[in-house]
Order: structure tokens, then sequence, then C-alpha cells
């Protein structure tokens, strides 16, 4: 009889340090790969991904403390060290998933934005681009409707998301930080050269497309511009051109370019085009409330093929900028 107390009591502690190994101890070797839950799968689907890791020290242990509880939540998820069967069961119950880091910088147009961000964020491209062009969705957000002007509200940048934000998540976070960007100050500098917010991005999107290269130039060019747009003379930008063709990478523009009869055509049209050519970068937008005063009102490239411009304050001494130039375009068979 007492044989059987001991065993008895035996089995039971032999139990119980299981259980508490089971719900207590370390279950995890630190994980730097991340376990992606996405929305919608199933318990089992879901159970697997984290079984599968290579994070764990005992699958089995693991997988027998989720085979029950709460749903499991999706997103994206790294284990730290030294976590019990519990604290991962709670990790994943609670969605403590980590965010990481979707950068935009050179962007095109929506399209464009719709593709990067969906390498970064679970809902496909189709869903944002969806959701670019949703006037209800756009309207809660306050954002324009006019997809002419809509570039003009994504400020490039480098921003934390969570793996499973929705593309109205997104919308969201970037009204936010468009309202942070345009502060008092930068309105205030706008309006002092008597362009809106959207205007100085319009102007901001032709700087950057005019010069890729030499950053400093921005403030500049921003300079010129401005000075053409406060005398009512037409801005004649080769990269509204390029967008009014749809040929970005066109590398010399021509005359018979410059006649296409369309609203982006600075060539034919005087002022700002209808919104930007391309999604500015902050220190496009900030080159040009921050422009360069100065006379010039001509550009071209320079001779020398460095990607630099040439600036005149007169037709003439642009004239001879512009034969140079042609001269070394011609002389490399760039037509």
């Amino acid at each position: 009889m007492r044989t059987l107390l001991f065993l008895g009591i035996i089995l039971s502690l032999t139990s119980s340090c299981s259980w508490y190994k089971n719900k207590y101890e370390s279950n995890t070797k630190g994980c730097q790969k991340a376990i992606f839950i996405p929305s919608q799968s199933p318990r089992t689907a879901a159970v697997d991904s984290i079984i599968k890791s290579g994070c764990l020290k005992d699958t089995a242990a693991l997988k027998a403390y989720l085979a029950k509880g709460e749903p499991i939540k999706p997103g994206r998820y790294l284990l730290e060290k030294g976590l019990s069967n519990q604290e991962i069961a709670r990790t994943f119950y609670l969605g403590k998933q980590r965010p990481w880091n979707l950068t935009f910088h050179r962007i095109e147009d929506m399209n464009d934005l719709a593709g990067i961000v969906c390498r970064k964020l679970e809902p496909d491209s189709t869903a944002f681009a969806h959701a670019f062009k949703d006037v209800a969705l756009l309207e809660k957000h306050n954002f324009p409707t006019d997809p002419r002007i809509l570039p003009a509200y994504f400020i490039p940048n480098t921003y934390e998301f969570f793996w499973n934000s929705s593309p109205e998540d997104f919308l969201e976070r970037m009204q936010k930080e468009y309202q942070r960007f345009w502060n008092e100050a930068r309105k205030s500098k706008a309006k002092a050269l008597g362009l809106s917010p959207v205007e100085v991005s319009t102007l901001a999107s032709i700087v950057q497309k005019e010069q890729a290269k030499w950053e400093d130039e921005w403030p500049t060019i921003a300079g010129l511009y401005l000075n053409r747009l406060n005398i009512g003379m037409r801005l004649q930008a080769d990269p509204t051109v390029k967008y009014a063709l749809g040929q970005p990478d066109l590398r010399r523009v021509l005359t018979r370019h410059l006649s296409i009869n369309h609203p982006y055509n600075t060539y034919q049209n005087v002022g700002l085009p209808p919104g930007p050519i391309c999604i500015p970068l902050p220190n496009t937008i900030d080159a040009v409330l921050n422009y360069e005063a100065h006379d010039y009102l001509y550009m071209c490239a320079k001779s020398d093929m460095s990607g630099k411009h040439a600036f005149a304050k007169d037709l003439a001494e642009h004239n001879r900028n512009a034969r140079a130039f042609q001269r070394e375009l011609n002389r490399r068979g760039i037509y």
C-alpha cells in the first residue's frame, strides 16, 4: 500500500514537473527569422508556421500547448530568446507583432507606389491601387479625389508599419505624415511664394525630374522656375513634355515633341501643370521653399555631359550654351 502511495506521489510530481516545464520553461532559441501569420489563416496553418520557424527548442511541447486556446492573430513576429510556451502563446494571442520599416523614395506615380508598398505589407498591389482610387475612402481620410494632385499628399520617407496593415491603415498614416510635414513654417514659406502646398510639390516634382543627379542644383533650378512664374513666362520644362508623351526615359526632346496638346506640356501652357509629375522628395520640396534668389531665366545641360546645368540670365547666353550641348549630342549620336 505504501509502495503504491509512493508511486502515486512520484507520478504526480513528475506530471507537475512536466506541466511546469511545458508552460514556464524557456522554449526559444532567439529567432532572427520572421514568422508571418497571414490574415484568415486556419489555426492549424498558423501553428505550423510557428512550429516550422526554427525558433523553438521543443516543437512538440509548444504544439501541444497551442492545440487549444485563443485565436492566433495575424502579423509578423520575432520570438526573443528565453520565452516560455505560455509567453509564446500570449505573443500570438495578443498580436504582439514586430513592426518593420517601409521605405519609398523615388516614386513615379500611384501605381508605382502601390507596387512598392505591397512588398512590405500583406495586401497586394491591386488592393492598394484600388484604395488610391476609392473616392469614399479618400474622402474619409481627407485626401483629394482628383488623381492628378493625389501624389502630392504622400511624403517619401521610411516609416514603421505592422505587416498586416490594411490600405486604409496606410492612408490614415500618410495623412498624418502629410499634416506633420506641412507644418506652419512650411505653409508660411509656401504662402510667401504665392503657392499652395500642392503647387509647391508640383514644382518640386519638375525640379527633381530636371535634375536627378546633382541635388545641390535644386535650389537654383527652383529659383529659375519661380522667376519664370513670377513674370508669366512659360516654364518650358522638358520633364513635363516627357510626362505628357508618356516617355519618361526619352533621351532627347526634339522640336516635334514640343507641340503635343496636353495640359502637362509647359511649352504650350503658362504656369504649373495640374499636378506633380512624380512624388517629390521632402528635400526637393524644401529646395523650392528655400530657393536660391538669382536672375536666371534659362538653363541648359552642360556640354561636358556631367549632368549639371549651365544657367543664363538672357537668351543670347542661353543659345550659346544650347548650341554647345546640341553639338555634343550630335557628336555622340544621341537623337
